[in-house]
């Protein structure tokens, strides 16, 4: 029995570990941005773990995809690493929605 989506369910608890971790760093500065152009750190990390979640729960989607359907599994992969991707560039990119004026 294949078991990719166990390795696809492990980066969606990851993932949602690391958006509880983003969401209650408050002030710190934990992501990889520069903070002297950020009008409130808070709500940026309010919503960067949004995106986190969103994609911590798109992950479990395809985790239970690839568990019902094994023959599907390295297309779910793909999809599993576009999620990732995708979410780090709507981080980096709406991150500028918080910089200052």
């Amino acid at each position: 029995m294949d078991h990719t989506y166990l390795a696809i369910l492990l980066g969606a608890l990851i993932l949602a570990g690391v958006a509880k971790l983003v969401r209650s760093s408050g002030q710190n500065h934990i992501l990889t941005i520069d903070y002297a152009k950020i009008a409130d750190p808070d709500r940026l990390h309010h919503w960067a773990a949004r995106c986190l979640n969103i994609a911590a729960l798109e992950s479990a989607v395809l985790a239970l995809a690839a568990f019902l359907a094994p023959s599907y599994a390295g297309l779910v992969v793909a999809l599993f690493c576009m999620v990732v991707i995708g979410m780090a560039v709507a981080i980096t990119l709406g991150a500028r929605k918080f910089q200052r004026a």
